[in-house]
């Protein structure tokens, strides 16, 4: 694992889309930050299918960035932000 700043910028957000979790800011992201990794982002967590033959790897995410998810998608609105997280290393 690698720990990672992830900038949700106002072009992810406007390209975001919500209750996708490949496609919402966050996911776009982290995509900006580790474009080696393709998340899948809910509320709670990021996971990252890495290999076919290896369970998929989760991360969870903390309560401040969990709630800003939870706002965009309810269609409330996000301002640009930034948060570190650890990522795994791809393979």
């Amino acid at each position: 694992m690698k720990t990672t700043t992830v900038e949700v910028t106002r072009e992810h957000i406007e390209l975001g889309q919500r209750c996708d979790p490949c496609n919402c800011p966050v996911a776009l992201a982290i995509k900006a930050a580790r474009p080696d990794l393709e998340p899948y982002v809910s509320e709670e967590c990021v996971s990252f299918d890495l290999d076919e033959d290896v369970e998929d790897t989760a991360v969870y995410l903390n309560s401040w960035v969990s709630s800003k998810i939870g706002t965009f998608d309810a269609n409330l609105g996000m301002v640009p932000f930034s948060f570190e997280i650890e990522l795994p290393e791809a393979r």
